[in-house]
Order: C-alpha cells, then structure tokens, then sequence
C-alpha cells in the first residue's frame, strides 16, 4: 500500500482548523477542533488511516462516513494505529469519505489530542472539489454537540455524549452541500464562561488556529475564506447570572455577573453587549466579505433579546449582519447533559439552512 503523507494531500481534503505539524521526519494533521478531519474520493480497493492519539482522562472520538452514511463511531486509546476503512472493494467503485473528530478540545485534560499520521491507500486519494459555500460557526457546547447523543438521562461529563454528526453545524452545512469548520468550547462564552471566569471567553482564542492548548498562531483566514460565520454564543453568559463569583488564584480579584431585582443586572448586560459588539467588529475584521449571523434560542435565557437588539444595532452600519431565533428545545428534543438532542439539532439546522438560502439562493 502506498503511503500518503497529510502535507501531501490536496487542501481541500482538509477540514477545520487544522494545522500541519512535524513530529520528527514525518508530518501529522493536528485534529484540534470538533468536525476537524479529512474529506475525499477514494477509488481503489484497499484503505487504511494512521491515527495517533493521548489523553489521562477524555478520550477523543471518531467518526467515518462513506458516500454520505454514517458508518462507525469510536474511542481511540492512547498510542498509534492504523485502522482499515476499506478491504477489498470494488476497485472501479469511487467513494466519497469523510473523517471526523466527534469530540471538542478537551481543557480539563492538557494530553488531549488526536493526530492523523497518514493514509495508506490501495488506490487513488483525490480531492472532492471545493464546494459552493464555506461556512464558519462559533459557539459553546450547543455548537459543539455536547448532549446530541446518548439518552436523556445520561449527566457524566465525558465525550461520549458529545458528537459533530447530530449538531446543527454539520447538519446545515450538508443541508446545503457546504464546507464547514468550527469553533467552539463548552462552557465558553462572549464575556465569560458559565463559572464567571473572564480568561474563558470565545474572543480571546477567535483568531488563532487552535487555542489555549494547540497552536496559537494567527490563523490565516484568507486560505479558505468563509462565506457566512454563524455565531451561537451567550447562553454560558447568560447562566454565570446564577454562579458564585470566580476568583483569579493569582491575585484574588473576583469576577461575577449580578442580578438585581430577580433578573440579570444592567450594568453586566450592557458590558457583555459591548464586547458583542467587539467580537462582531473582530469576526468582521476577519472575514470582510461574509455574511454574519448571530443564532440563540435552543436553550432560552434573558440575555436573548438582549443580544437580538445588540445584534440589530450592529446591523444598522452592516447590512450583513442578521439575528435568527432558534427552535428552543422541548422535553421530546432534549438530548444527554440538559443539552439540546438531535431532533432540537435538526430543527435549528432547517432554520439556519433556509436562512442561508434565502441570502445566498439554493445550492
């Protein structure tokens, strides 16, 4: 079998935010964000995939399609694999594969990572073609699928409950035959995290490739510029109201958002709509030519038609800029963790699929 490094391999193979990086003579894909991975036509009749992967306590998680259909789904344990995608199959039969990382960077475990070491191929790899749409999205565990499998009763913090394929970025950029990467962090917010703490915030991380725990280069959002980022943050925001302040180890300052009077306090709500605006002029920055679209609803909170009408101010100087509501999730369409499932997912997705048609006409 021929051996096919990732630094060999077309760009439009490659998914996410996904840096090339060296490890000794050879070249590895870093597998940093959810959704990350490889997409590509493979016609021959043997295939296989080199995986290298760490972790003390997530285990990252894979997922395999073939010619659209989900076909496997699983944990990797520590060390270095090669795994077969393919035996013996028809070798004038041409099949297009895509390879997921179903799981987001874990921040709780710093040896979290999964690498793609190569492909070993018995036949030819080749690019699929660049799609019509690139679509970008930016968000928190909603965005990330964390719940969207596993039954509703499940409350453990693992990543067997989170997976790419049932959230609503994936399914909209299928909806409309899109490229799609993403961006986001469970828990993370636009000023804070859920636990208050300001250092776990989305914008600090927005403009490098990975992050905190991957490589924080700039990104180079001109490689694959994308043509709307979709924006699903502030539920974390919105539920610091009801935590106890965080407290910064180093220097005992606090940091809390407060109620007044029962609800969400004026002063808090108008700086986390001041660093909205500051995120939307950085995404802008970055991105001059997309559409942006800022989407809440599937878990409801008070800072929703708050952030609607940041949103709409915004869009008074850029025409776009657009809010869309998100079907709220039901007891019927609750997934794992109290986190949306995949029925809530798919609605979210046909909202946001019609959106971006109605905006950039059908594929």
């Amino acid at each position: 079998m021929t051996y096919l490094s990732p630094a060999a391999l077309d760009t439009a193979c490659i998914l996410g935010r996904t840096p090339c990086e060296k490890h000794g003579e050879e070249t590895w894909l870093h597998l940093y964000w959810t959704g990350s991975g490889l997409d590509f036509v493979f016609q021959g009749q043997d295939l296989e995939i080199g995986l290298q992967a760490d972790w003390a306590v997530f285990a990252p998680y894979v997922s395999v399609e073939v010619d659209g259909a989900w076909i496997a789904r699983f944990p990797l344990s520590p060390g270095s694999f090669r795994l077969p995608l393919f035996s013996h199959v028809d070798p004038a039969a041409a099949h297009r594969v895509r390879i997921l990382k179903d799981t987001q960077p874990m921040q709780d475990d710093p040896r979290h990572g999964l690498w793609i070491t190569g492909l070993y191929a018995e036949g030819t790899v080749t690019p699929p073609g660049r799609r019509k749409l690139c679509l970008e999205f930016v968000g928190d565990s909603i965005t990330t699928g964390e719940g969207s499998i596993g039954a509703n009763m499940e409350m453990d913090w693992i990543p067997a409950w989170c997976t790419a394929k049932n959230a609503f970025p994936c399914m909209t950029a299928d909806a409309l035959g899109a490229d799609f990467r993403i961006v986001s962090q469970s828990g993370w917010g636009i000023r804070s995290a859920w636990d208050n703490n300001p250092n776990n915030a989305i914008p600090r991380i927005y403009d490098m490739v990975c992050g905190p725990q991957g490589n924080t280069e700039p990104y180079d959002f001109t490689a694959r510029p994308a043509d709307a980022v979709i924006i699903n943050l502030g539920t974390n925001d919105n539920g610091a109201f009801s935590q106890p302040p965080w407290r910064n180890p180093e220097t005992g300052e606090e940091f809390a958002e407060r109620m007044q009077d029962g609800k969400p306090d004026p002063a808090c709500v108008r700086a986390i709509l001041e660093d909205q605006a500051r995120f939307l002029r950085q995404v802008r920055s970055k991105n001059p030519d997309a559409h942006i679209i800022w989407c809440l609803g599937m878990i409801p909170g008070d800072l929703t038609e708050a952030l609607k009408q940041g949103t709409e101010e915004f869009a008074r100087t850029d025409s776009r800029v657009h809010f869309v509501y998100l079907p709220p999730v039901t007891e019927e369409t609750m997934g794992a963790r109290q986190h949306p499932g995949r029925g809530c997912h798919m609605q979210a997705a046909k909202v946001l699929a019609d959106k971006l048609e109605a905006i950039f006409g059908k594929a």
